[in-house]
């Protein structure tokens, strides 16, 4: 069997979408968080899935001609929920739901409205439901 070239590096250990995806894509592997013996080689691409604080061998990858897919920076922006409405409502042509950071503006919305006490809250841990 030849060395993977695609390898996932997950923001947490037994993610499973990330088995999932190692299971579906053909020659893949997964970067262990801790311990690992994971040396990038020219062609790999990995893959960072969720972690914007990265080992100090991610510098290296332009040089030897692998490539990092979903960088720090762009993680930590997608990880914040406000962050990214920030970012999205500042993109022409892409649609967001109307949102607000203040608490009398969303007393004033009719309808149901969701609330977000934890901004980076995931699986819907956070979310509270108000009917007007």
């Amino acid at each position: 069997m030849p060395r993977p070239n695609i390898w996932f590096f997950p923001y947490r250990r037994g993610s499973g979408s990330v088995l999932n995806l190692v299971e579906e894509l053909e020659n893949s592997r997964i970067i262990r968080r801790e311990n690992s013996t994971y040396v990038p080689r020219q062609g790999d691409k990995i893959i960072n899935l969720g972690r914007y604080n990265l080992p100090l061998w991610i510098l290296e990858l332009s040089r030897i001609g692998a490539r990092l897919i979903n960088r720090p920076e762009a993680v930590e922006i997608a990880t914040s929920k406000m962050r990214t409405f920030d970012v999205l409502e500042r993109t022409q042509g892409v649609i967001i739901p109307e949102w607000t950071r203040d608490l009398g503006v969303a007393q004033n919305w009719e309808g149901r409205v969701l609330g977000r006490s934890i901004d980076r809250g995931s699986e819907g841990v956070g979310i509270t439901v108000y009917d007007s």
